[in-house]
């Protein structure tokens, strides 16, 4: 611990066991800023808007101030609240439908100048939720007064694909069973986690596997090589209630399934929610092939009670 004191010289000081570093006088922040946005949710197609607020903090705004603002992006998990048990979003996965990689981005920048009561509306344009994900838009703007004393502050926005989400869920918990009807049970839900009734909403089913083939890589190392392969499996349109739908299929053979839900809402915007899951029984499945000798186990719940008997997919 190195202490600087009251009366040292300002400018550059040398430490003989750490190395340098430089000794500036405290200014204690003269102003503070806001920055303030109409809503803290928004849907693709909404405008993204802002207003920065730089005022002193003896009262009063700043005005001619100087302001640098950006708007950054990343995608987000996102379910409706008090949904529980039903999956939202195209970014779902279990084990083989993996997890989509995470997008981030600078949407939009500026600069600009306060008004006479300290205030900068901004207008970033048009929000988007590329790939039907759910996006956080961080609006950041940094001051600088005639000192040149630089502030920032920054607000959260969330961005969804519409105002609409579709849930899925299974009926009944475990494996699916080849050659016996199951059911997937629908919901449409606002972002406040409301059920909406009346949407429709397009459910397809596909079971994926893989085509594999061993092929001689850089160096003479020889490799797999995996390639998705998606078959029709089912499909079926339903009207939302406030209580789940039901919406039966029946499996024809092993392997793994994904469901994918489609609504739309008032504006016409699309939100689609994946849900894979696994059904049993006799057949061949060719699973994905790895750089590994390990066989993956899939246990057919996540969470299990005292008592109940867990069943375990070899992926042989």
């Amino acid at each position: 611990t190195y202490f600087v004191h009251a009366d040292a010289a300002l400018g550059d000081q040398t430490l003989r066991t750490v190395g340098q570093l430089r000794a500036d006088e405290y200014r204690a922040p003269q102003f503070q800023v806001d920055v303030i946005p109409p809503s803290r949710e928004l849907r693709a197609g909404d405008a993204v808007r802002a207003e920065v607020m730089a005022r002193y903090l003896f009262g009063g705004g700043m005005p001619s101030a100087k302001v640098r603002w950006t708007v950054a992006r990343e995608s987000v998990a996102f379910e409706p609240p008090g949904n529980e048990g039903f999956t939202f979003g195209p970014r779902s996965w279990w084990w083989d439908d993996e997890e989509p990689s995470p997008t981030a981005d600078v949407f939009a920048s500026g600069e600009g100048e306060t008004g006479p009561l300290g205030l900068l509306a901004l207008d970033a344009g048009v929000a988007e939720a590329p790939g039907g994900r759910t996006f956080g838009y961080t609006v950041e703007a940094e001051v600088e007064d005639v000192n040149r004393q630089r502030i920032a502050n920054r607000s959260r926005i969330t961005v969804h694909p519409a105002s609409v989400y579709a849930g899925v869920r299974r009926r009944s918990t475990g494996f699916a069973e080849t050659g016996r009807e199951a059911t997937l049970e629908v919901v449409a839900a606002a972002p406040d986690g409301a059920r909406r009734a009346g949407l429709s909403v397009e459910v397809s089913l596909v079971r994926r596997e893989w085509k594999w083939i061993r092929k001689r890589g850089v160096g003479g190392e020889w490799r797999w090589e995996n390639e998705v392969a998606e078959t029709a499996a089912g499909s079926c349109r339903v009207k939302t209630e406030t209580a789940p739908v039901g919406c039966p299929f029946t499996p024809k053979d092993p392997g793994l399934y994904v469901a994918a839900a489609t609504v739309k809402d008032e504006q016409g915007r699309t939100q689609t929610t994946r849900f894979p899951f696994y059904a049993v029984g006799s057949g061949w499945v060719s699973w994905q092939r790895e750089e590994t000798d390990k066989i993956d186990l899939v246990p057919d719940r996540r969470v299990y009670a005292p008592g109940q008997v867990a069943r375990v997919l070899v992926k042989s």
